[in-house]
């Protein structure tokens, strides 16, 4: 059986901490989960321990405007107004006040009956639960350590199509493709509103266990 445990601990780049990080710092890597800090720590992941590896993808997690509109013309997402929006609390755009930002990272996703738990570079990321062919999960909140004030965010799947093993029969070229929605919580930063929600899109291909 998988367990929850408390996180307190800090998760930085190559060991060190966010805060201290210039990388981490700068406002530019808003939402970079190469430096992953909980923002407190009575927020709770569920381990991986005890689950078994359904599958590894390596994922692009993108907000620019070219790799958005290149997916939707060629998917199941082409039903999507808009792929990469930001939209503030009180329905405003703000697709302008948005840095366009692409990274690439590892998913690991692992099962635990009927539901997932998400891992970046065997980091705790998210959990949630999966329906055949597509996955849904969602995050705690994340920090954001920047020079004008602290941000707090967390991420949600609006649209995730996953398949490890060539069982699903999707009309792309994709192992993982959906949206992911990042929501502002908390902010000490005007530049981050709270209830600022910014769509990016996932694309990416299955790995074989063990690479």
């Amino acid at each position: 059986m998988r367990y929850l445990v408390l996180f307190a601990m800090v998760f930085g780049c190559d060991g060190a901490d966010p805060v201290a990080s210039t990388d981490c710092a700068d406002k530019s890597q808003f939402n970079d989960r190469s430096c992953l800090r909980l923002f407190q720590d009575e927020n709770e992941l569920e381990s991986s321990d005890g689950a078994v590896m359904l599958a590894s993808f390596d994922v692009t997690v993108s907000n620019r405007a070219d790799d958005c509109s290149e997916v939707e013309l060629s998917s199941e997402l082409s039903e999507l107004a808009e792929l990469c929006g930001c939209e503030n609390v009180d329905g405003t755009d703000c697709s302008g006040d948005t840095i366009q930002a692409s990274n690439e990272y590892s998913y690991e996703v692992y099962m635990d009956g009927g539901k997932i738990s998400i891992e970046i570079e065997g980091q705790p990321f998210a959990s949630g639960t999966m329906m055949g062919c597509e996955i849904e999960y969602d995050s705690p909140g994340w920090l954001h350590a920047a020079p004008d004030g602290d941000v707090q965010w967390t991420v949600s799947s609006r649209f995730m199509l996953a398949d490890g093993s060539g069982a699903c029969d999707f009309d792309h070229d994709y192992d993982i493709l959906g949206i992911e929605e990042v929501e502002i919580v908390s902010s000490d930063d005007v530049n981050y509103p709270v209830g600022r929600k910014i769509r990016y899109l996932v694309t990416g291909s299955a790995r074989a266990t063990g690479e």
